[in-house]
């Protein structure tokens, strides 16, 4: 088995050596990283400008290394340039922080295995709450092990799982709950502020309100269980088309 691994945290996050080590056994690890934190990054490309990688040791026989590219970037140039063999999966993470709800369309995690999708590879990305213990990291690893065979199994083309653990002291009695994206919905703002210079400068962030319902992302892992939701790369909303085909006119 080839295991492809990327991530948003870079290649200096501190869970890229627990899964190296930890996924080793299944197989053959490559990997290529932003080689800074590239978070809500979503699914950027590069085109303005050259992208460039360099080898990193990590260990023995495992071939990694650091891009100047974004999560997809780094996906297209294992997939097509770098990578002697074609992968069995993609695994982009594991991500310092949960990607739930409306979290997932900014996520430069989740969009590493878009990206893998997008080209015909299987392809997960998992994430861990944002204390991000080593402990955490060597759970979702143990996790890992036992998922990917069976994603490989019944993943059909075009889909992609999104994992995102809850704090756990182990795996034994934890409860699994295959889910739907959620919503947070934020208060966004934009404040104006003045640097030391008295130049003008703008900050965005928000104020957050979730939609807790049940069978939902959020409420999975608030409920301390593992979350997996199916994802697809294709956002047609397929019932709609259909009725505006049937439906709509012009006068």
């Amino acid at each position: 088995m080839i295991i492809f691994i990327t991530n948003d945290d870079g290649v200096n996050a501190p869970s890229l050596k627990v899964i190296i080590e930890k996924l080793s056994s299944l197989g053959e690890i490559y990997g290529i990283l932003p080689e800074r934190e590239r978070s809500g990054g979503s699914h950027a490309l590069t085109f303005h400008k050259p992208l460039r990688v360099s080898p990193v040791i990590i260990k023995d026989g495992i071939k990694i290394w650091s891009s100047n590219g974004t999560p997809a970037d780094c996906v297209l140039l294992g997939l097509y340039a770098l990578l002697p063999k074609k992968p069995s999966i993609v695994i982009s993470g594991i991500n310092k922080g949960y990607n739930l709800g409306n979290n997932i369309i900014y996520s430069g995690t989740v969009s590493g295995a878009r990206e893998a999708a997008i080209n015909g590879f299987p392809a997960i990305s998992i994430s861990v709450s944002s204390e991000g213990r080593e402990k955490d990291f060597e759970t979702a690893c143990e996790f890992l092990l036992k998922i990917i065979p069976w994603a490989l199994k019944y993943i059909p083309y075009g889909v992609f799982l999104n994992i995102n653990i809850p704090l756990l002291e182990s795996l034994e009695n934890v409860e699994i709950e295959f889910t739907y994206q959620g919503r947070f919905h934020y208060k966004n703002r934009v404040e104006k502020r003045l640097d030391p210079w008295r130049r003008e400068y703008y900050w965005i962030y928000g104020e957050l309100e979730e939609d807790n319902s049940e069978g939902s992302d959020i409420n999975a892992i608030k409920k301390g269980k593992i979350s997996i939701t199916p994802l697809r790369w294709d956002m047609t909303d397929y019932s709609i088309l259909t009725k505006l085909k049937d439906n709509f006119m012009i006068k």
